[in-house]
This record gives structure tokens, C-alpha cells and sequence, in this order.
């Protein structure tokens, strides 16, 4: 059975260092079935943190995981609707971020994607696997 699954930057850092959490999101990411998504933003951060964490081949990285992925961009309606969870959860919660956010709405837009995740903040979407 095919399945959309948004992953979160949390998930792809544990992929790219191999860790044991890293080998369950591998296994999810390079499933044949699965249809990966993965929105601009968390690329974004994704390359920002492996820059920081001295990784020499970023570009490797991310091309492997482009041969697995699909790039979603995020649109102003996306944005939009973001903001507006992010106000109404930070009310609650104190420390969800923006980011976080997006990618509730894009899972969503995607008739409710599986979101894969290391983040207890994904607690607020009914459809996470948070590892």
C-alpha cells in the first residue's frame, strides 16, 4: 500500500549520520512504496545543519535523498495557515515553532500524510510517527 509520509528535519539528521534511529527513517525513506515528501524549508534546514555539523559532502547527502524525495514547495495558503496554527498552539504549548507548523499544514494538504519525526511537538498532528 502506497503511503505519503512528510519528514521532518529531526528525522532526516538521524538518516544522514547513520544513527539507529537513522536506520528505521533509511529503512522508511528508501522503502519503494512510500512516497517521500520533503517541503523547502526542511531542506533548507537540513543543509544548514549539516554545514554546522562540519559534513563534507552536503551535496552528496542531499542529491541521495532527492533520488528517494519529492521536494514540496511551500506556497503562501500553506504559509498562511501555519501561522495561524503557530499563533493558537504557541498560546498553549509555549515552544512550537513556525517550521513545525508548516509542516502540519503540508501533511495535511497531502490527505494527511504520516509525518516521520523525532519532535514530541508533532503530538498536535493525529497522524506522526514520532521515533
Amino acid at each position: 500500500m502506497v503511503k505519503e509520509i512528510v519528514v521532518d528535519t529531526s528525522a532526516l539528521v538521524e538518516y544522514a549520520f547513520a544513527t539507529e534511529k537513522g536506520k528505521e527513517v533509511k529503512e522508511i525513506i528508501e522503502h519503494q512504496e512510500n512516497i517521500i515528501l520533503v517541503p523547502s524549508i526542511v531542506i533548507g534546514e537540513f543543509v544548514s545543519k549539516l554545514e554546522r555539523s562540519g559534513v563534507k559532502n552536503t551535496e552528496e547527502i542531499i542529491y541521495d535523498l532527492g533520488r528517494y524525495s519529492v521536494a514540496i514547495p511551500v506556497d503562501w495558503e500553506t504559509c498562511f495557515n501555519a501561522g495561524k496554527r503557530h499563533a493558537r498552539l504557541k498560546k498553549e504549548e509555549g515552544s512550537i515553532s513556525l517550521v513545525d507548523c508548516i509542516l502540519m499544514c503540508v501533511a495535511e494538504e497531502h490527505g494527511n500524510a504520516l509525518i516521520l519525526t523525532l519532535d514530541r511537538h508533532f503530538m498536535h498532528y493525529k497522524n506522526s510517527k514520532i521515533l
